[in-house]
């Protein structure tokens, strides 16, 4: 049972930041075209409360590699915040910049590694290849989540979210788990302002924060806990579980049924990952 404290401050406290940035976005989008990346910033901001309220703030330059993810989701919410607004070839700046901000998140989270373990051609070939796995899980994440409706592509962010720190719960790592709560409750509030109140969705630019996060996450839990990289890579993935359900047959369902089937469909690979993690799993390390 969690402390009242780490509930409030890594559930609570994340989806009311996430909720009060959705708010600030009036009128509804589609998630089709650009609109800003609120969506984004939301789930950036929400994330960043719930980890400071559960970690603090922590010395700059971090000594830690968790200690990165808040300055990375902070960054990647800005850019895809002006990524919504670019048109024509001005995108590919955009999309230019966003591939750097992962490369590099990926240079600061596995500095220890590249310092201490790796020779500099083990590095290189760690942070090339890591790059061009974290560019396709980007790809994925947008394309899968704004091809869906609105309601059903909140359900699979958030299904994603929360099976990922069920996930790197049980892979051994507690704190992890809690700051990948903290990432599924922002994801949750921004859900809830966007399908209750303001309709708006998954804009184009929102993706990059969102995958910077998760995949933040995934990637210390992997290096420095013990998560499979099976149940990484089915998360990574999830979010293409939804693109499962037929259009035709969701296409006669509502929108609250349609996103219950597609929430469903990214929940299987979601499943599977923590099944993997639960059968590796090690001793519960409840300070890492």
């Amino acid at each position: 049972m969690l402390p009242l404290s780490q509930i409030l401050l890594g559930l609570v406290l994340p989806a009311g930041v996430a909720a009060g940035v959705m708010l600030c976005a009036r009128g509804p989008s589609s998630g089709k075209g650009p609109a800003g990346g609120f969506a984004g910033l939301a789930i950036a901001a929400g994330y960043v409360a719930g980890h400071v309220g559960l970690r603090g703030i922590g010395p700059f330059p971090p000594a830690e590699a968790t200690q990165w993810l808040p300055y990375l989701g902070l960054a990647s919410a800005g850019l895809g915040a002006v990524d919504g607004f670019l048109e024509g070839r001005a995108r590919w700046a955009g999309r230019l910049a966003g591939l750097t901000l992962l490369v590099g998140g990926l240079a600061l989270l596995l500095r220890a590694r590249m310092l201490h373990v790796w020779s500099a051609a083990e590095s290189a070939a760690w942070i090339a290849g890591g790059g061009f796995v974290l560019a396709a899980l980007w790809i994925v994440t947008q394309w899968a989540v704004r091809s869906l409706p609105v309601r059903s592509g909140w359900v699979v962010l958030v299904v994603v979210a929360a099976a990922s720190a069920a996930t790197i719960t049980a892979s051994g790592s507690l704190l992890l788990g809690l700051l990948g709560a903290a990432l599924a409750a922002a994801c949750g509030g921004a859900a809830l302002v966007s399908m209750l109140v303001t309709s708006r969705g998954f804009e184009r630019g929102s993706a990059l924060a969102f995958t910077v996060l998760l995949a933040g996450l995934l990637l210390v839990a992997y290096f420095y806990s013990e998560l499979p990289v099976a149940s990484a890579l089915l998360l990574g993935l999830a979010p293409l579980g939804s693109q499962l359900v037929p259009r035709r047959f969701a296409s006669r369902r509502s929108e609250w049924t349609r996103a219950v089937l597609h929430g469903a469909a990214a929940a299987v690979p979601a499943a599977a990952a923590l099944w993997v993690a639960i059968a590796a799993s090690p001793p519960l390390a409840p300070y890492y």
